[in-house]
């Protein structure tokens, strides 16, 4: 693992996806958790990891706390996988716990998503792992790691020790039973359709999309955000969310299952319930074009078309070109 100075932010270069999760210290209050939304102040500590924006290498930010939650025990669902410690090592073996280290975000429909995440053995992480949790403001330990409880009692406490550091070498790898993962729609419209025989055969095929694009931007890419410009519009479920996850109901919950509540929770909700949140956006969306208006750069500069107002479904995707 190549050292790098405390902040790096202006030289990406030398980025990669395999570098371990590092803990900084913010040297300016511009940056935001990728996970909970949250700005991370100047001279707090904060765990970056290395994503893609805009097809580029680029440092994500998290709070420690949001860092541990996002972490979790699993066991391998392939063998095909080796530890992000050890590239020329021995590869995963499916079944074996592993450890996941990772950057989730939530989207406004309440889907937890991970943006990036490694992979690891749970002894080569346990060095890595007392530095992270170590981190001032971490609850996280490694008994408590999301997905502990879902292992066997006995493959539970193997992975602990592990990641305690302590000696497992004589000890055999437990092996247990992945967790089954629902087969993609259209993975089951084949497997039907072969059990189907003939008669599925014969069904009609779904129409092929037009290969047509409309006119305007390439499509996969976004225009740049312009430097400087104002902080993108929050959205009604967004601001709720930042509200509703300091109650005390969602401590116990891992950060994926504390999403999927969060996203219950406000589907749930009655418009009535929402208003006050919906009026909220209403009010950031005010805020936003207001400083547009003062932000607008030069007609015809390069920025210029990066400045116009956002639209609904930008605004929904806008932290995802936050580089800080």
């Amino acid at each position: 693992q190549k050292e790098r100075p405390a902040d790096h932010r202006g030289d990406m270069s030398g980025l990669s996806q395999q570098d371990h999760p590092e803990v900084v210290v913010a040297t300016s209050g511009r940056s935001s958790c990728q996970t909970c939304g949250e700005s991370i102040g100047k001279g707090e500590n904060r765990v970056g990891m290395v994503g893609r924006s805009s097809g580029v290498s680029c440092m994500k930010w998290m709070h420690p706390q949001c860092f541990a939650l996002n972490m979790r025990i699993e066991y391998a669902p392939t063998g095909r996988a080796r530890c992000n410690a050890d590239r020329d090592g021995a590869l995963i073996g499916k079944g074996e716990p592993r450890l996941l280290m990772r950057m989730m975000k939530t989207s406004c429909g309440g889907e937890v998503v991970a943006k990036a995440q490694q992979i690891y053995k749970p002894a080569n992480a346990a060095a890595l792992l007392t530095r992270y949790l170590s981190v001032e403001g971490v609850s996280v330990t490694a008994a408590t790691i999301g997905g502990l409880d879902e292992l066997e009692a006995e493959h539970r406490q193997w992975a602990v020790d592990a990641l305690e550091g302590r000696d497992i070498s004589s000890r055999e790898v437990p092996v247990g039973t992945p967790a089954t993962k629902p087969r993609a729609a259209a993975a089951r419209s084949g497997g039907e359709a072969e059990a189907g025989g003939s008669e599925a055969a014969a069904l009609p095929k779904p129409a092929a999309k037009s290969a047509a694009k409309p006119e305007g931007k390439p499509a996969g890419k976004r225009a740049k955000k312009a430097a400087g410009a104002p902080k993108g519009v929050a959205s009604a479920y967004t601001l709720w969310c930042k509200e509703e996850r300091q109650a005390a109901e969602y401590a116990p919950l891992s950060f994926g299952e504390a999403g999927k509540a969060l996203g219950a929770k406000w589907r749930s909700l009655s418009d009535e319930a929402k208003a006050p949140w919906v009026e909220a956006s209403k009010r950031d969306r005010a805020r936003h074009a207001r400083e547009m208006e003062a932000f607008a750069p030069a007609p015809g500069s390069p920025s210029a078309e990066a400045a116009q107002p956002p639209t609904k479904k930008e605004e929904e995707e806008d932290d995802d070109d936050d580089e800080e």
